[in-house]
């Protein structure tokens, strides 16, 4: 058994290796890496995290996905190091792991990242009510996603224009109180 296996792998890693070297060849790879290159160039100088040509193919731990799933499963695979979040607030860490990603999160992904970098969260519901409760920072996206409000120009504008319009009201309020009690 173990030889039939053995002479499988072996079968399967030249078909894939000669699946390879045809994709090398060819002058669209060729400017994918180019791309890429270029891209991870500007991410290192922004401080943002590099993308994978696997990350770009939908390729994950050797399993390709085609699905609505590749959003998620880019997300689960975003590398964390186990002391990115230690020290931090849970809110914070969640802002810092939002800004990270780069695109709203379901809740439990948010939770599951910044304990895996090392943020202690005693409190899920406070963290929800917070993520909530952030609205010139972050945007719920659907039932259970967040994701931060600079991904989102339209509503951010939006929202700076309310509260603007509402300090202005109050504002307002103010000096018609002020003039009042003045005569």
């Amino acid at each position: 058994m173990e030889k039939i296996l053995k002479e499988n792998i072996e079968s399967l890693r030249k078909a894939l290796t000669d699946e390879v070297a045809l994709l090398k060849n060819d002058p669209r790879f060729g400017k994918v890496v180019k791309l890429v290159t270029a891209l991870n160039s500007i991410e290192e100088v922004a401080g943002h995290p590099k993308t994978a040509i696997s990350e770009l193919l939908g390729v994950f731990n050797g399993n390709v996905n085609t699905n609505e799933q590749n959003t998620l499963k880019t997300v689960n695979s975003m590398k964390i190091r186990s002391d990115e979040f230690f020290g931090k607030g849970p809110l914070e860490a969640a802002k810092i792991y939002l800004k990270k990603i780069g695109q709203a999160v379901e809740f439990n992904d948010i939770v599951q990242a910044i304990k895996t970098g090392g943020c202690e969260v005693r409190d899920m519901d406070k963290l929800r009510l917070g993520l909530s409760r952030s609205v010139y920072d972050i945007a719920k996206v659907g039932d259970n996603s967040y994701g931060l409000l600079e991904f989102y120009p339209a509503i951010k504008a939006d929202r700076l224009k309310r509260f603007h319009e509402s300090r202005n009201r109050k504002a307002k309020k103010k000096e018609q109180v002020g003039e009042e009690t003045i005569e």
